[in-house]
């Protein structure tokens, strides 16, 4: 039997009591079970009926006996429904526990002081922020240059259900601007770092703001609007926004608060698969006060995508990663004068965000080793402002993504954000009807394909620590099963035509190809190699064929490719960008996505000749994976100044997008709509990130 530590609360599954100090909090005996139940179960949405079942035994209740022991139990916890800090609704599924929990070894006797900081709760875990923490972290992480300093503490900042990311503190360090989405969409907020500080709503115009960076004079904050993917800036006080440019994201702001710093490609979501860059970006700089952008980077100069920037806060650098098509990275600087990009360190481990130290030299890196990512200390040398050595790995960071990194101007405290991702199939009928197929708490569940009878679904699924695999549900969202279970990794499944065997890529050892896997014996077999899994292969229809794109050049092309005699043909418009094929399942034609400066369109191309044919084409995003049956529709994905919702749209006569989801927010992502046989739905991957703020006390 356990004792849960809740905030100032303890849960002991011994004696039946929650405790808060000497006092013992009032609960009925079901209602205390069903508390122990959710929390030891706090990985995963736990079903009404399960607990009915668990807490009931069977006996013949109704819905509302189960509420009205939720409602005790937040009563008891001091929650809110609409604003739960520990037991969450799922609604129609049932509940979850997403509250800081820590599993007490040797509890405090009764009335002992359960914090001695009365200031600061130190013991606040990091992987208990949102419900789909499958462990816990120790509730601080290492930060520190030499093992013999003790390890400083962090502690939660933010206590949103919802998303809060993006911290950067003011000069002085005395406060903390981020952004949240508690009200719905992304608003930018000013909150005092002591405790109980006050806090100010700098934006309330609803249009996503995201990004904020505190400028050095203390004066102003700019900031990305998702809803017109430009970049703005308000006084640190609030007031009018004002606009600075019409594209990009990730605003800093340089030594002397006249310029910011920005990356040309704007965000598609804020969810830790967001840093993976889809289209070519350089860094830009615009004058605070009225002027043109103009890019301080070049294409190619150097190789990648040029991402990420950050603003030394001693000297007139600026530092920037720039991410390769294998989602490698290195990170550069460069004097914002001179302009000559110098490599400072290329992975592994391969960062994925960073921030400068209070010395304005050396480097806070979060990064992957290519199995888990950790945070990092970079020293460098004052001279040559070269790396000294590799990366020093400060602590490994699992089952949540630490993001953002930020130091504080005097260098005693570090800012991040802690975040998971939730990621469910669901499914919606073309009259309007949405519901989930299934009910994981997983970090990607994607790329469904129906059955050609439309009985069951193949999907990509991946957890924490894994590369994914393949796998079968029916498409009542019962009977999962895994089929491959390969270590390297397997990717985006396509059905044979009769239903037997399922294609998909394989990453084995240093070779990738596509392989078919037999239903009826298991029997798994390599059908052509592949340049890499990021390919992203169809098969067709018929078996025949497969389509795939491939960069050359600084150049995304889609290939077809006949699988028996390998012989290779381009289908992509020459000199356009184009790639993530899917085929019609009359396997005539090939829908794709072409990019277009920082939007990408669904294109039709078809495999008897003539011209390819747009069918979407607002600024954005379109990202297209499936035919209607008839192969006279498409279904895509589509970011268009409102969050990612699922659509449809006939191919001839470019008529007009039915949007069949109303998902409405940012924080959610909706992909790879999957038409079923009949026509009569559509199945997608929803994915939802949560998380808070921390902060960490640097020893100094």
């Amino acid at each position: 039997m356990a004792v849960y530590q809740l905030e100032d609360l303890q849960v002991d599954s011994n004696t039946m009591e929650l405790r808060r100090g000497r006092e013992v909090v009032d609960m009925e005996p079901k209602s205390f079970r069903l508390l122990v139940h959710l929390i030891e179960n706090r990985a995963r949405v736990v079903p009404k009926e399960e607990l009915m079942e668990r807490i009931w035994n069977g006996a013949a209740v109704t819905d509302n006996s189960l509420t009205r022991s939720v409602a005790q139990i937040r009563k008891a916890l001091g929650d809110d429904a609409r604003q739960s800090r520990f037991v969450e609704t799922v609604p129609t599924v049932g509940y979850r526990f997403i509250g800081a929990v820590e599993e007490l070894v040797n509890p405090a006797p009764i009335g002992e002081p359960l914090n001695p900081n009365p200031k600061i709760n130190w013991w606040v875990p990091l992987a208990a922020i949102t419900a789909i923490a499958a462990s816990f972290l120790m509730p601080y992480i290492r930060l520190w240059t030499s093992s013999t300093k003790p390890p400083p503490r962090a502690v939660q900042f933010t206590t949103s259900s919802g998303l809060d990311m993006n911290p950067s503190f003011s000069p002085d360090g005395s406060s903390v601007t981020y952004t949240s989405d508690r009200t719905g969409s992304f608003e930018i907020y000013v909150k005092q770092v002591q405790n109980g500080g006050a806090e100010v709503a700098i934006t309330a115009d609803g249009k996503n703001n995201l990004e904020p960076s505190w400028s050095p004079d203390g004066a102003s904050i700019a900031y990305y609007c998702a809803a017109e993917r430009s970049i703005y800036v308000v006084s640190s006080l609030g007031g009018q926004p004002r606009k600075l440019t019409d594209f990009g994201s990730q605003p800093v702001w340089s030594l002397d608060s006249k310029r910011v710093y920005f990356r040309s490609e704007s965000m598609t979501t804020p969810a830790f698969t967001g840093l993976i860059i889809g289209t070519p970006s350089t860094i830009w700089s615009v004058p605070i006060h009225g002027g043109r952008p103009e890019a301080i980077t070049q294409p190619g100069k150097p190789t990648g995508r040029h991402s990420d920037p950050h603003s030394s806060p001693k000297s007139d650098h600026v530092a920037f990663l720039s991410m390769e098509s294998n989602q490698q990275s290195s990170l550069w600087e460069m004097d914002a004068k001179q302009r000559e990009p110098m490599e400072i360190q290329k992975g592994p481990p391969h960062a994925y965000d960073f921030t400068y130290a209070a010395d304005g030299l050396n480097l806070f890196l979060l990064a992957s080793d290519g199995k888990s990512l950790g945070i990092y200390f970079l020293k460098r040398d004052p001279a040559t402002r070269k790396a000294v050595g590799k990366p020093e790995l400060l602590t490994p960071v699992e089952y949540v993504h630490l993001r953002n990194l930020a130091a504080s101007p005097k260098g005693n405290r570090l800012a991040y954000s802690a975040t998971t991702m939730t990621s469910n199939l669901w499914q919606t009928t073309t009259d309007g009807h949405t519901q989930a197929v299934t009910q994981e708490s997983t970090y990607r569940m994607s790329q469904p394909v129906f059955s050609p009878d439309g009985t069951r679904i193949a999907y990509f699924l991946r957890t924490h620590g894994q590369y994914g695999d393949i796998h079968v549900i029916g498409a009542d969202g019962k009977n999962p099963k895994q089929i491959t279970s390969n270590p390297g990794g397997d990717y985006l499944a396509s059905w044979s035509a009769d239903g037997t065997a399922i294609y998909y890529a394989s990453v084995r050892g240093e070779q990738t190809g596509l392989y078919r896997y037999s239903l009826a014996d298991g029997l798994e077999t390599m059908v052509t190699r592949l340049d890499n899994w990021k390919s992203l292969a169809r098969i067709s229809p018929d078996g025949q064929k497969m389509v795939f794109h491939r960069l050359e050049s600084g150049q995304l092309g889609t290939i077809l490719r006949d699988v028996s005699s390998g012989k290779e043909t381009l289908i992509s418009p020459p000199g356009k960008a184009v790639g993530f094929p899917s085929w019609s399942p009359d396997g005539k034609s090939i829908g794709a996505e072409m990019f277009v400066g920082d939007s990408s369109h669904t294109i039709v191309i078809p495999l008897s000749g003539g011209e390819p044919v747009q069918v979407t084409n607002r600024s954005g995003h379109a990202w297209i994976f499936s035919f209607s049956p008839d192969s006279s529709q498409v279904a895509y994905a589509a970011l268009w100044g409102e969050p990612w919702n699922i659509f449809t749209q006939p191919i001839a006569g470019n008529g007009p997008p039915r949007k069949l989801t109303d998902n409405k927010l940012f924080r959610i992502f909706l992909r790879y709509p999957a038409w079923s046989p009949d026509g009569k739905s559509l199945v997608y991957e929803r994915n939802e990130t949560k998380g808070n703020l921390f902060l960490a006390e640097l020893e100094q």
